[in-house]
C-alpha cells in the first residue's frame, strides 16, 4: 500500500498538469468568444461602412479559425487524458 503512494502521487500530478493545460485553452477561447461578441455588439450599435463591416468579418473569421485550432489542441488533450489515466 505504501508502495503505491508515490506512483499515485505522480499521477495526480500528471494529472494536474493536464488539468492546467486544459484550464489555459478554454480561457483562451473564453477571450476570443468575448472579442468577437464586442464586435458584434458595436456592429449591432452602428451603422457600418461596407469597409467597416468587410474589416469586422475578417477579425471574426481570424477569431473563428483561432478557436477552432483551440478546440482541436483541447480535443487532443482530452484524448491524451483518457488514454493515460483511464477510468477504472
Amino acid at each position: 500500500m505504501i508502495d503505491r503512494i508515490p506512483d499515485e502521487l505522480e499521477i495526480t500530478k500528471q494529472q494536474l498538469a493536464l488539468c492546467k493545460q486544459q484550464d489555459c485553452l478554454l480561457e483562451k477561447i473564453e477571450m476570443k468568444l468575448h472579442a468577437m461578441k464586442k464586435i458584434a455588439q458595436y456592429a449591432a450599435e452602428h451603422e457600418l461602412t461596407l469597409e467597416e463591416r468587410t474589416r469586422q468579418n475578417k477579425e471574426l473569421e481570424e477569431h473563428q479559425s483561432i478557436i477552432r485550432g483551440l478546440e482541436q489542441e483541447y480535443g487532443e488533450l482530452l484524448k491524451q487524458r483518457r488514454n493515460d489515466f483511464p477510468l477504472q
